[in-house]
């Protein structure tokens, strides 16, 4: 089922614009077709039955005070690489999915849950799942899917976008940052108006300001500093500086 009779995935690309589909989602995944892939080579996926996440959750938020956000957040991530095992491996991932052109029924459709365990899961996989824990938790959120680049390289991401504490929050479960000495959530705090530009679900409208975001750390998933544009090529640039980075 698609999301307002449109796909969800990135709509923008450099200058190209993807028609029928938006690239943000505030919802909680059910049978919404997510789109993984670019141009015209878009697979969907579906989030499937991923309530042995929501158990895994549940079993650590216990006791915990969800007011701290650091602690929250790591909770959220520790959660998503237990339930897929650990971190991608994309040799293997694609076989889990079938080309668009080729689907004949629903049941042809991948799940993001199918990937439980198996250490296969990407950015579109781990973004819906920690949009789905994200709003168990009441909070907020946006699953986005746009165009980046990471270190110079263009890339298509996925991520989320939260709001907590009235403040509001890019969310990376791949783009890893450190907390406490351990690989935990990237999250950076946004103002306003650079969060009323990312979660823009449409394409191709550039009557007003919009901005990417650039944000550089220290990613201990692969052992080096990166610098990430997030939803780039916009009109304006909004760099994150240090300070406003968690775990830094």
């Amino acid at each position: 089922m698609k999301y307002n009779r449109k796909y969800i995935g990135c709509n923008r690309i450099g200058n190209w614009v993807y028609g029928g589909i938006v690239s943000s989602f505030n919802g909680v995944f059910t049978n919404e077709e997510v789109l993984i892939g670019t141009g015209f080579d878009y697979i969907p996926c579906m989030i499937g039955d991923i309530s042995d996440a929501y158990n895994l959750l549940d079993e650590k938020i216990k006791n915990q005070n969800i007011e701290d956000i650091e602690l929250l957040m790591e909770i959220v991530f520790e959660v998503v690489n237990e339930y897929f095992g650990g971190i991608d491996n994309l040799n293997n991932r694609m076989s889990n999915y079938v080309d668009l052109d080729f689907i004949t029924c629903e049941d042809d459709i991948g799940k993001v849950s199918s990937l439980k365990g198996k250490g296969e899961a990407a950015c579109t996989e781990r973004a819906m799942v920690t949009q789905n824990l994200l709003k168990k938790l009441g909070i907020d959120s946006y699953y986005k899917c746009s165009t980046i680049i990471v270190n110079g390289k263009n890339d298509i991401h996925s991520y989320n976008i939260a709001t907590i504490n009235d403040k509001h929050y890019i969310v990376d479960s791949s783009l890893a940052s450190v907390h406490n000495e351990k690989a935990t959530s990237l999250i950076c705090e946004i103002p306003d108006y650079v969060y009323n530009s990312l979660i823009r679900g449409e394409a191709g409208v550039e009557d007003i300001e919009t901005y990417s975001v650039l944000v550089s750390h220290y990613n201990p998933l692969r052992d080096k500093d990166i610098v990430v544009e997030y939803d780039k090529d916009r009109t304006n640039k909004y760099e994150v500086q240090s300070s406003r980075v968690l775990w830094w």
